[in-house]
């Protein structure tokens, strides 16, 4: 191979490495543009559903407003805790029914519950599927606060107290097939007729009350602490 042959070779090989590396930065460059607007999205939409979901329960505290003061007391956002065991509630109402605690979510679409959890299915205006997918069932999370709702009536020797769980869909467009296991769901504009029909015990006075509000107050603990 000649000198000018030896030298045509690298220059076609100067070519192409800089045409590869051209082509690598442009690649670089937009998978990291693409990664920077998946994690600009991803922050968007969690931000959208946080503010979904306070609506929500601002929602059904205006309708929890309609329950008589002389006969309802209602927590909001409340932390309790217990033998190391922490839960929020979104809302807690002694009653004269017992104790009622109530988990919001702002679900739309066709929801239907599943021993895979809950199917939703959204539709546009004319009835058209938009997305089908399993979202997670807010089932456990009851169990949860029951469980620890039980666990401080027990330790205390008021395990006869009657509780409530109230799985509360506050998003008109949801519409509701099924139920949890063990637990009623119904949307946010029927939440307090259903309080209302459950059975009253007339030893729940509004003296007893006051006595079992002391005793969870105990049992609070700051946001910060959780």
């Amino acid at each position: 191979m000649n000198f000018q042959s030896l030298a045509i070779t690298f220059f076609i090989i100067g070519i192409f490495s800089i045409v590869l590396g051209l082509t690598w930065s442009h690649l670089l460059f937009k998978l990291k543009n693409q990664n920077s607007y998946t994690d600009e999205k991803r922050d968007e939409i969690r931000k959208a559903q946080i503010e979904a979901g306070k609506r929500a329960e601002q929602q059904v505290r205006f309708q929890l407003q309609y329950l008589e003061t002389d006969d309802y007391d209602i927590w909001h956002n409340v932390h309790l805790e217990s033998n190391g065991i922490r839960h929020e509630f979104d809302h807690l109402v002694f009653s004269p029914s017992g104790i009622i605690h109530i988990e919001t979510k702002n679900y739309g679409g066709d929801l239907t519950f599943t021993l895979n959890g809950i199917e939703q299915i959204k539709r546009n205006y004319s009835g058209n599927i938009l997305s089908q997918k399993n979202i997670k069932d807010p089932t456990g999370q009851l169990f949860h606060h029951e469980y620890l709702i039980k666990s401080i009536l027990s330790q205390n020797k008021l395990a006869e107290i009657p509780v409530h769980g109230i799985l509360c869909i506050a998003n008109e467009r949801a519409t509701i097939n099924g139920s949890p296991d063990g637990f009623h769901i119904c949307k946010d504009t029927v939440l307090v007729p259903y309080i209302k029909q459950l059975d009253r015990n007339v030893d729940f006075t509004s003296q007893w009350r006051n006595s079992i509000i002391d005793l969870f107050e105990q049992y609070k603990i700051n946001k910060e602490a959780s």
